[in-house]
């Protein structure tokens, strides 16, 4: 699991230019503003799916730093939405390639799924998350399965 682990902080960390680290178990607690859950579902010579969960202030903070001061950017939930499964997208596929060692033509990737939450602990199935703390102390993490 560990190469799964590595393999989703390097490109969580080269996309969204913040830093995480493991937690060794799930918050009690959370402020209760939301996070997306992007998942992806690949078939080919390797079949399974990717899903990450990403708290909304981490988006926030990813799409400023992208935009940067550019003022005729605002940062609208389609926006958010967007660019949740475009980095749930790049992530799994960098992931199939990392730790499968499959090319981009032995899979193909299915268009990423969106589901938003109020709170961490809604997420039914959290507890098959590998779970990590973001820049902003916030609780991002991923799931990546072989069928």
């Amino acid at each position: 699991m560990e190469v799964f682990a590595d393999a989703f902080i390097e490109t969580f960390e080269s996309t969204t230019f913040q830093f995480l680290n493991p937690l060794d178990k799930i918050p009690e607690e959370d402020d209760g503003s939301g996070y997306f859950l992007g998942k992806c579902d690949f078939s080919g010579a390797i079949n399974g799916s990717f899903s990450l969960i990403i708290h909304d202030n981490t988006v926030n903070e990813y799409l400023n730093f992208l935009f940067g001061d550019e003022p005729e950017t605002v940062i609208t939930d389609e926006l958010k939405s967007d660019s949740v499964k475009e980095l749930a997208n790049v992530i799994c596929g960098n992931m199939i390639s990392k730790c499968v060692n499959a090319q981009a033509s032995d899979y193909k990737i299915e268009k990423p799924q969106l589901t938003s939450l109020s709170r961490f602990s809604d997420f039914a199935d959290h507890s098959l998350y590998t779970l990590f703390s973001d820049s902003f102390g916030k609780v991002c993490g991923f799931s990546f399965r072989l069928k």
